[in-house]
């Protein structure tokens, strides 16, 4: 993969910011000529790493959920979500900075947290 695809994939502008996110993430990056790559598949891990510890953190049944995942079956994922007590939530945790909100998004933002 060319580091333009990675830089639309990210939603980067600048070279240095996905050299730096490759850096941090330990994904290689390869000088070919003029040209940097990396393998896609390094990408695929980053993801897959990022989504087995949300699951495991926010759902009492990860292995049932990250085997419907792997499989690609949504029923499977919809009944290992369904399968959430009443009690049991689900927490997203937000990562914002507040200076760059418009002032409806952060009444929504606190009125979130407040709930």
């Amino acid at each position: 993969m060319e580091i333009q695809t990675l830089l639309d994939l990210l939603g980067f502008s600048d070279i240095r910011s996905a050299r730096k996110f490759c850096t941090e993430n330990k994904i290689p990056l390869l000088n070919l000529g003029k040209r940097v790559y990396t393998h896609a598949l390094f990408l695929d891990l980053y993801v897959e790493k990022k989504i087995t510890a949300f699951v495991d953190e926010n759902y009492t049944n990860p292995s049932e959920i990250l085997a419907a995942v792997k499989s690609e079956d949504k029923d499977q994922l919809l009944k290992a979500m369904e399968t959430l007590s009443g009690d049991d939530e689900v927490k997203v945790k937000l990562k914002v900075n507040k200076s760059e909100m418009s002032q409806a998004s952060k009444k929504l933002l606190d009125q979130l947290k407040s709930a």
